[in-house]
């Protein structure tokens, strides 16, 4: 992660965290939360996919746990993990991490307080997929385009219409112009681009999207790039614009694509007992190679040393301040 982007994260967020609580026990107790449940993506998706196999993992190895995945995405995962009443786990992204303490973009007026960090993972790239016969080559040609957005309110999609602002273009010009914006999760984008119902399929996805990949198999498809100069003024809320997403990330994918990216990490509530969070961050990291094996573009990010890099022990739950340490990637 570039470290001026973890400078400013690491100011807009220790207010934040300092003001979480020691996560040493929780209302409920334990046996409760023995039943924890993760929010992901929509279906189709990469952090969906994990999910599937960290329950596995924590199920096989946590006498007792019972892990439900929920599809979700950043934002209502940072809202339902803080409420932490359905939701104890969840996935989310950092610039809405950062709109959350800077009470911005889809935090206004929200008082988030009670979200620990488990550990950073890999980056996320926002992927625009087009048909590979279509003519569009750029963000300015979605005027007048049908684009499945993605789930509505997730953080992915908020990127999206920022992305789009730079451009001087929004959803409602879009469909002025003739086009349709539609949502749902990405296995429905997937089907529709497929089906020749929308023109672009956007989506997060590190670097791809299970669901867009599996049309490859019998379409054609294609990478929409994004221009550089509409990347850098969008670094100022945290994402990224020094990653494209890797040559042969699709099939027809000769060179690297330039997009919007944004790291990724795993939340938990502050008020689940320390003992219990310990033991989800040391199996997950006992059993890493299971993720490496299962989804190998993004178990290649699932390291220890990555998962604390450039974030102070303050913003993490205790449970897994104390794994770090036992391990030595924190002092």
């Amino acid at each position: 992660m570039k470290k001026n982007m973890l400078i400013a994260l690491l100011l807009l967020v220790g207010v934040f965290m300092s003001a979480c609580g020691d996560g040493a026990s929780g209302e409920n107790g334990r046996a409760e939360k023995n039943n924890i449940s993760i929010g992901t993506a929509p279906l189709g998706s990469g952090w969906y996919n994990v999910s599937i196999t960290l329950s596995d993992i924590w199920m096989d190895n946590i006498d007792g746990m019972n892990v439900n995945v929920l599809e979700g995405g950043s934002i209502g995962n940072i809202r339902s993990v803080n409420d932490g009443t359905d939701m104890h786990l969840g996935w989310a992204y950092t610039p809405d991490l950062m709109d959350a303490v800077n009470k911005q973009g889809a935090f206004e007026e929200e008082e988030i307080s009670n979200v620990q960090v488990i550990g950073l993972s890999y980056p996320v790239y926002l992927n625009f997929v087009t048909s590979g016969k279509n003519k569009i080559e750029k963000i300015d040609d979605l005027l007048g385009e049908n684009i499945h957005a993605g789930a509505q309110g997730t953080g992915s999609e908020v990127a999206l219409q920022r992305l789009l602002e730079e451009h001087g273009l929004s959803y409602e010009k879009i469909e002025e112009s003739g086009g349709k914006i539609s949502f749902g999760n990405y296995s429905d984008a997937a089907t529709q681009l497929q089906d020749g119902i929308v023109d672009v399929a956007v989506g997060g996805g590190a670097p791809d999207i299970p669901a867009f990949k599996e049309v490859e198999a019998l379409n054609s498809i294609k990478l929409i790039p994004v221009e550089q100069s509409y990347l850098e003024p969008l670094t100022e809320l945290g994402y990224r614009a020094d990653l494209p997403i890797p040559k042969e990330t699709y099939k027809d994918q000769n060179e690297d694509v330039s997009a919007l990216a944004y790291q990724s990490m795993i939340i938990v509530n502050s008020d689940i007992p320390e003992d219990q969070v310990y033991e989800i961050t040391k199996f997950m990291w006992e059993n890493v190679e299971r993720i490496v094996e299962d989804h190998p573009a993004r178990g290649s990010y699932f390291t220890p040393e990555i998962a604390v890099e450039g974030l102070e022990q303050s913003y993490f739950h205790p449970g897994a301040v104390k794994y770090y340490k036992e391990i030595g990637v924190m002092d």
